[in-house]
């Protein structure tokens, strides 16, 4: 676990970047993409409720500049161009962030309305889940767990509209078990069914690591918890990627920033790689599945990338 215990930066994610205290690059461009979609009529219903003017709250502290930038994007020819590049590098990928969130949003508010009452993100970066969720439940304890730097900024993003209930903690992930970083949490209560988040954030860890984390996560929450997270699973030759996209470019792109894929598992490994940890498979969730629940009812037939899965599993009771 030491080379997970360097790696580990904001949304789990390696960072060399001077400024720590910078959300990843990753979390930046999720949130902007999500901001960018809202401003489309026909796109912005597919994105979760309230979930874009939050980002956008997040930004205007974490990253002004590009906020800005993306703003003058949003006019009709600029859309044209930035679509047309996506096209070319990684087709679909900004809906793919949003029905992958969607997607997590309703199984977690399922578990909410079935009587849960604790939530935690993992490597939360400048997701808006935790934070929604909270001032809408108020008998929900929701908590952010992350990189010191990963809170420095978005501390100071929801101090103007806090909520009692939503609790961002930061700690080492990757060296640090998660039911000890939950001990310093008010008002969390360990072996009590939880909620886990891990999203876009397997695929930057070792394979040791992914194994730990989850096992950790399960133990902290006990019989009854359910953890949502995501992964890539490698193409035939084992390369890790999201199908049809540029590959050397995106790798290119990640690397520049110190973010690098090293991890990935076949969706059909998932039901021997759980069992382990103390989980168990409940589904699998892909893009056909994606689309057919969030783009199809509304007429959407645009591309939307392939090749990351999300897992959703329990702890047995």
């Amino acid at each position: 676990m030491r080379r997970d215990r360097r790696a580990w930066g904001n949304r789990g994610m390696p960072r060399t970047a001077p400024d720590r205290r910078r959300p990843s690059a990753t979390a930046e461009l999720i949130a902007l993409s999500a901001v960018y979609l809202s401003w489309d009529a026909r796109l912005a219903p597919v994105l979760p409720a309230g979930a874009a003017a939050v980002s956008e709250r997040f930004l205007r502290v974490t990253s002004p500049r590009r906020l800005l930038l993306f703003r003058q994007l949003s006019r009709p020819g600029a859309r044209m161009v930035l679509r047309t590049l996506e096209r070319a590098v990684l087709p679909g990928i900004t809906l793919h962030y949003a029905v992958r969130k969607r997607f997590i949003e309703d199984v977690v508010c399922e578990f909410v309305t079935a009587g849960g009452r604790q939530l935690v993100v993992l490597g939360a970066g400048l997701d808006t889940l935790a934070y929604r969720l909270a001032r809408a439940h108020p008998g929900l304890t929701a908590v952010e767990l992350d990189d010191p730097a990963g809170h420095h900024r978005k501390q100071q993003a929801v101090a103007g509209v806090p909520a009692s209930n939503l609790h961002l903690a930061a700690g080492d992930l990757a060296g640090t078990p998660v039911g000890e970083l939950l001990s310093a949490v008010p008002g969390f209560r360990p072996h009590r069914p939880t909620f886990f988040i891990l999203e876009g954030v397997t695929m930057y860890l070792s394979a040791a690591g992914v194994a730990a984390l989850l096992r950790s996560a399960a133990m902290a929450g006990g019989p009854g918890s359910r953890i949502a997270w995501t992964f890539l699973q490698p193409d035939r030759d084992g390369r890790l990627g999201f199908a049809r996209s540029r590959r050397g470019l995106v790798n290119a792109w990640l690397a520049s920033r110190g973010e690098r894929f090293g991890w990935g598992i076949a969706a059909n490994q998932l039901a021997g790689f759980l069992p382990p940890l103390g989980l168990r498979l409940i589904r699998i969730v892909g893009a056909n599945e994606l689309r057919a629940r969030y783009l199809a009812p509304a007429g959407i037939d645009h591309a939307l990338a392939t090749g990351e899965w999300i897992c959703l599993c329990e702890v047995p009771r």
